[in-house]
C-alpha cells in the first residue's frame, strides 16, 4: 500500500503560477515519424513494466535521451524537445515530484528509508499540481526552472518523505546525480496527437534546411528553436544549450524574467 502523506500535503499548497510548459524529449529520428504520422506513440519502460507510457517533464528539458551514444556527425541520434501546451496532456496518468527512473535505479537511497516506495511519492494527477510542488519547496517557478530549491521550508516532522524530498533537492555537492531529481515527471497513457498540442520543438539547425520539416511544422504551428549542430560531438553535450533555448523561449513567452 503507498503512503499518502506527500500526496496529502501538496494538494494542500497554492499552485504555482504561471503554468509551464511540458517537455518531452526525443531524438531526430523519432521527430521525423512523429511529424510523418501527426502524433507521438508511448513506449514501454523498465519502471512500469507492460504499460506503454509517454513520459514529460514539467518546464524543463531534463531528460539526456541517448545519453551512452557516441560522438557522430548523423542527426539521427541528436536530441529534440516538444514543448507541449499544459492543457493538451489530458487525463494525466501519474505524477512524480523526481524521475521515476531515478528512484527505481536506488541513484537517491542516501536521502529516502529502504521501506519507502516509488508509489509513496505519486501525487495527484491534476495539472495544477507541478505548481504545488513548486509553491512548497521551490517558491516560485523560476526557481524551479533553475533547479534551486527554497532556502527555509518548514516542515511536519511526520512529513517524513517531503523531508526525504527536500533533502534530495537541496543537495549542493557534486554527485552522480543531475537536476532530474527535482524535475516534476508527469506521464501520459495512450497516442498524443501534435497538432494543436505543441506550440515549439528545440532542434538541430540542420532540420530547418528540410522543406518537408518546415512545411510540417508550419502547418502544425509549431515555433522551432534551433540549436547549432556540431559534428563528432556527443548527444548529451547539447543539454546546457537546449536549457537556453527553452528559457529564452520562456522569457520571451512570460513566463521567466
Amino acid at each position: 500500500m503507498s503512503r499518502r502523506r506527500l500526496r496529502n500535503l501538496i494538494h494542500r499548497q497554492p499552485s504555482a503560477r504561471p503554468l509551464l510548459p511540458l517537455v518531452h524529449t526525443t531524438d531526430v529520428y523519432r521527430l521525423t515519424n512523429v511529424l510523418e504520422d501527426g502524433r507521438l506513440e508511448p513506449r514501454e519502460c523498465d519502471v512500469f513494466s507492460g504499460e506503454p507510457l509517454l513520459y514529460f517533464f514539467y518546464g524543463r528539458p531534463s531528460y539526456r535521451v541517448n545519453a551512452n551514444e557516441g560522438a557522430t556527425a548523423l542527426d539521427h541520434y541528436l536530441p529534440v524537445c516538444l514543448l507541449f501546451r499544459n492543457t493538451a496532456v489530458t487525463p494525466i496518468k501519474r505524477i512524480f515530484p523526481f524521475d521515476s527512473g531515478g528512484f527505481h535505479k536506488d541513484l537517491y537511497a542516501d536521502a529516502f528509508h529502504k521501506d519507502m516506495k516509488l508509489g509513496d511519492f505519486g501525487l495527484e494527477p491534476d495539472i495544477d499540481t507541478p505548481g504545488r510542488v513548486i509553491s512548497l519547496f521551490f517558491e516560485t517557478t523560476e526557481a524551479y526552472l533553475r533547479a534551486r530549491a527554497a532556502p527555509s521550508t518548514t516542515l511536519d516532522a511526520s512529513e517524513l518523505e517531503a523531508r526525504s524530498y527536500m533533502a534530495l533537492i537541496s543537495q549542493r555537492l557534486s554527485n552522480t546525480m543531475d537536476n532530474r531529481v527535482s524535475g516534476i515527471e508527469l506521464q501520459f497513457e495512450g497516442p498524443l496527437m501534435i497538432d494543436g498540442a505543441v506550440d515549439a520543438v528545440v532542434l538541430p539547425d540542420t532540420l530547418c534546411s528540410s522543406p518537408l520539416i518546415e512545411s510540417k511544422l508550419a502547418a502544425s504551428r509549431i515555433e522551432a528553436l534551433p540549436y547549432p549542430q556540431v559534428d563528432l560531438q556527443r548527444p548529451s553535450e547539447y543539454v546546457t544549450k537546449i536549457f537556453d533555448l527553452c528559457f529564452e523561449y520562456y522569457r520571451r513567452s512570460g513566463l521567466m524574467k
